[in-house]
This record gives C-alpha cells, sequence and structure tokens, in this order.
C-alpha cells in the first residue's frame, strides 16, 4: 500500500521480509520503487542481476539493490513499513523508519531466520519450496530451486518438490524457453537478447541447469516440463539411481523451505 500525504510518500511494505535471490532481501524502498514503476524501470532495475553481487543476502555492492535505493531517494520516499516474516507468513519483527535503515536493520532478522552457514557443500540437494503458494507455478518455483542450489557442489544434483497448480505461471517465459534445446543456448541468446521481463525466469533457470543436475516432482505435464527443459521423475527412483551410482557415501541435504532458505560457506 502506497499513499501520498501532504508531498510525503509514505510506503507501508506488507509480506517484505524475506530473502531474495538477487534484490538481496526484500524491504526498503522495493515496495514502492516495484510496486508503482513502469516496466521500463522494472526492466532496467533487473537487468543489473548479471553482477556477482546480484545474490540473496547480499546488500552492500548489490547493483540491483542500490538501484531501488537511490530510485527510492529519487521519488522520496520519507518513511518505510516493513515486517519481517517466518516461514509460516507471522510477523517476527515490525520496523518503520528512513527506508535504507529500515532495511538494513530487517535484512538482519532475516539473516538470523533464513541464512543457513555451510562449512562444506552437499552432493544431492532434495528441497521443497515450502508448499502453497510458494509453489503455486513454475515460475514461481524458481526462486526454491536457484536457492537450494546454492548448497549444492558444482555438478551435484537437485531434487525439486513443487506442486505447480496453476501450471507454468507466465506465458512470456513459456513462448521464450520453448524455442529452446537446451539451458546454454537460452543463456547465449538472452545476453543477446539483453533483459526482458519474463523471459528472465528462463535465464535464471538456465544458469542453476548448466551448473547442476535437476529433477522435478509436480503435478505438471512432463510434456510441459520437457519444453521447460525440465525432467519430470519419481522420486524414489531418481533417489535410489543417485545414491546407487555415487561410489561412496554422499552427502545429502533436505530442504523444507527452498523459497526462504540461503546458504552461504562460512
Amino acid at each position: 500500500m502506497t499513499h501520498f500525504t501532504q508531498g510525503w510518500l509514505i510506503s507501508a511494505l506488507q509480506n517484505e521480509g524475506h530473502p531474495h535471490q538477487f534484490v538481496g532481501f526484500t524491504g526498503g524502498a522495493k515496495g514502492a520503487v516495484i510496486g508503482c514503476a513502469a516496466v521500463e524501470s522494472i526492466e532496467h532495475n533487473h537487468s543489473l542481476m548479471f553482477d556477482e553481487k546480484a545474490q540473496v543476502g547480499c546488500l552492500d555492492g548489490n547493483p540491483v539493490r542500490e538501484d531501488m535505493n537511490e530510485a527510492g531517494d529519487m521519488v522520496g520516499i520519507d518513511m518505510a513499513v516493513n515486517v519481517v516474516l517466518d516461514a509460516e507468513n507471522n510477523v517476527v519483527r515490525l520496523l518503520t523508519g528512513e527506508p535504507v535503515t529500515v532495511l538494513k536493520e530487517g535484512a538482519k532478522t532475516c539473516a538470523a531466520l533464513y541464512g543457513v552457514p555451510l562449512k562444506h557443500k552437499y552432493d544431492i540437494v532434495i528441497a521443497s519450496c515450502g508448499g502453497h503458494p510458494k509453489d503455486i507455478s513454475l515460475y514461481q518455483a524458481q526462486k526454491g530451486l536457484n536457492l537450494a542450489s546454492q548448497a549444492l557442489k558444482q555438478g551435484g544434483k537437485i531434487l525439486l518438490f513443487a506442486s505447480c497448480s496453476q501450471g507454468v505461471g507466465d506465458d512470456t517465459y513459456f513462448d521464450y524457453v520453448s524455442q529452446f534445446a537446451t539451458p546454454e543456448e537460452v543463456l547465449e541468446d538472452f545476453k543477446k537478447l539483453g533483459f526482458k521481463m519474463g523471459a528472465h525466469k528462463a535465464f535464471l533457470f538456465a544458469r542453476t541447469l548448466t551448473n547442476f543436475e535437476v529433477a522435478m516432482v509436480s503435478n505438471l505435464d512432463p510434456d510441459i516440463m520437457k519444453k521447460c527443459q525440465l525432467q519430470a521423475v519419481d522420486p524414489d527412483v531418481v533417489i535410489r539411481k543417485w545414491v546407487g551410482g555415487f561410489g561412496g557415501l554422499p552427502r545429502v541435504a533436505v530442504v523444507p523451505n527452498a523459497n526462504t532458505t540461503y546458504f552461504y560457506l562460512k
């Protein structure tokens, strides 16, 4: 909810207390800047996600986040009201004040709630997006795949559970990804194309698919998943195959709330 009062722009940002895969954390000016922006502004902002610091948990030096902060200053957001939520959407902390200050304070709480330090990465990750509505569509489920993959060794294997009761979730994404046979082709074309909202999901999926083996359990039609470059599997079969073919004892992680849990090496 955003409203204007006597020249002040007051940003009341609800449900803004979670890690974000390339903004760092939600909160601060994001709800107003992205919520009220023109398509051109949103696409410019999101195009900065190619930078190596545009990642979950990172605020300082993150160009996507810094662009949002600058836009908030330009339009004159005087106060942000943010809530930090737990995995069940219960309010853990309420913060009000100057947007960047609120953001940084909220990020500390988010990091304590959702950040998981790792000494070593895993060979296999079994992840669930966290149930409805976090897995309402393939478009939304990508967030869980991205965050859970951060716990994986290079070339590791990840099994994602996501119901996707509303299907793919975005026609632009589906039409774009369906043109290509491999994730490598997506990466190459998207860099030539330049940032395009919706199609960027194909790019984000492709980054994960080129680094890890990905399998998925969902209610989506397997043919639709194949067009999205994803393999539909029986979870029992694929886990037995992965473990049996490992040649030793693999390190396996189970992530029940992949859309909000993020990992970092100590």
